[in-house]
């Protein structure tokens, strides 16, 4: 814009990333700061994942399905089934829906060993159950067997090894190999990653890349220095190095844009100015807590400052 144009949101915490991509899509692209890698979605969805067998949610229907709905990750396994070329490992959430109502599979201690006891066997309850029911049944039965088979290295406690007899053809079903280590998981499901549609709006300043490549060079870091960590210590240590570690991605700037908070936004000037994030919830006026004070000892430290919020905002505004 030939105007300069600031913009000034009480929440922008929140909000800078649907500024930047407002901005873009109408051809402006503004000056990017540092930040830590696990803001990248992509790194966040990855880190998502790799907590499918973790906790007291894992393996549950909403991992689940939100794994096999994830069109940025989609991991696929190259195998032939015994008899019939049309029956594949995929996931069909109508199916895993189904048995989670019916049977109540919840998240958790065992429920690995559940879905697959449930998706072994014929089961008349889903509902309009047919052959083509059926069929999609042992296709996910054959994924949820491979995601098992590959999420073991990482799981609380380790499926013992299971029968892979198809609910719907009874002939045994081919399981991928198992992996060694976490790390090997976390490569896995990066190369399933489809670059291609993630990149497809914005190439050149599509900053997920960047994230994966330092999160991938500060775990080789790690591991050449320590070899023995210990499973359950992967996904922190991935957390942690996606909340410290940044990156910055060299953007074509706007010099005539910026984006600031009220306080931020004090000595500039510009020709047009934007207020956003003023309701209650984006910016709000009341007074921090002092943990462990109560109100006449807050008084006696001078800290009792109950306005203090609403006078700081009147004077960013005036």
């Amino acid at each position: 814009p030939e105007n300069k144009i600031l913009i000034v949101d009480a929440d922008i915490s929140s909000n800078e990333h649907r500024w930047r991509n407002l901005l873009r899509h109408l051809g402006i692209l503004i000056k990017n700061v540092e930040q830590p890698i696990n803001q990248e979605p992509l790194v966040q969805e990855l880190i998502y994942h790799l907590q499918l067998a973790s906790g007291l949610e894992a393996w549950s229907f909403e991992r689940l399905r939100r794994f096999a709905n994830s069109k940025t990750i989609t991991l696929s396994f190259e195998l032939n089934h015994p008899t019939n070329p049309e029956i594949i490992p995929r996931p069909h959430t109508d199916v895993l829906e189904g048995i989670a109502r019916s049977f109540h599979v919840l998240g958790g201690p065992g429920a690995a060993e559940r879905w697959w006891n449930t998706l072994s066997q014929p089961n008349q309850q889903i509902g309009g159950y047919d052959d083509s029911m059926a069929i999609k049944q042992e296709e996910t039965q054959w994924w949820v067997a491979n995601v098992i088979n590959l999420w073991n290295v990482l799981t609380d406690t380790s499926l013992a090894e299971i029968s892979t007899k198809g609910c719907y053809s009874g002939e045994r079903l081919p399981l991928i190999e198992p992996l060694s280590t976490p790390k090997e998981l976390l490569d896995m499901l990066i190369r399933s990653i489809n670059w291609n549609q993630l990149m497809a709006d914005d190439e050149r300043f599509n900053s997920g890349i960047y994230a994966i490549e330092s999160l991938i060079s500060k775990l080789q870091q790690l591991s050449n220095r320590d070899n023995d960590n210990s499973v359950l210590d992967f996904i922190e240590t991935v957390k942690l190095i996606s909340s410290n570690e940044s990156t910055a991605v060299t953007r074509i700037s706007c010099e005539n844009l910026v984006i600031s908070t009220p306080s931020e936004a004090f000595g500039q000037s510009a020709d047009i100015i934007i207020l956003a994030g003023l309701d209650t919830d984006s910016w709000s006026m009341k007074p921090s807590n002092v943990p462990w004070l109560d109100n006449s000892t807050k008084v006696k430290l001078g800290l009792a400052n109950p306005d203090i919020k609403i006078r700081q905002g009147r004077h960013h505004l005036r």
